[in-house]
């Protein structure tokens, strides 16, 4: 009850504290954009650097994709990211822009155009 009085008083504090149980909650998921990168014909690329960039603060999450061309990029912060991949054999690095909140988990799936 004292957080919905708080609410239209110090909404700041009343999300904050909404977001944050959410997180504490047994069997929540964290924070982290997955995916897959793939050549044109669907077959994935491997060892593709795949960059997340925050775009208000320009902080930067690296990884490299596996076999499958999957990746996984943990993140600490909540934002709208940039998700860029690039490999030396393929031109057109694909971008994806990806909204995620604390807790949430976004698949993409970042496709190269043609061999270099």
């Amino acid at each position: 009850k004292l957080m919905l009085k708080l609410k239209d008083s110090h909404p700041e504090f009343y999300y904050a504290y909404r977001y944050n149980r959410q997180i504490n909650k047994p069997g929540n998921r964290h924070t982290r954009i997955s995916g897959v990168a793939a050549a044109p014909g669907g077959a994935p690329v491997f060892q593709a650097r795949v960059t997340a960039t925050e775009v208000s603060s320009g902080m930067q999450y690296k990884t490299n994709t596996g076999i499958a061309g999957d990746f996984v990029l943990p993140l600490t912060k909540a934002g709208t990211y940039r998700v860029t991949a690039t490999h030396p054999d393929w031109a057109a690095p694909s971008e994806q822009l990806v909204e995620i909140r604390l807790g949430d988990q976004q698949s993409v799936t970042l496709q190269f155009s043609k061999v270099v």
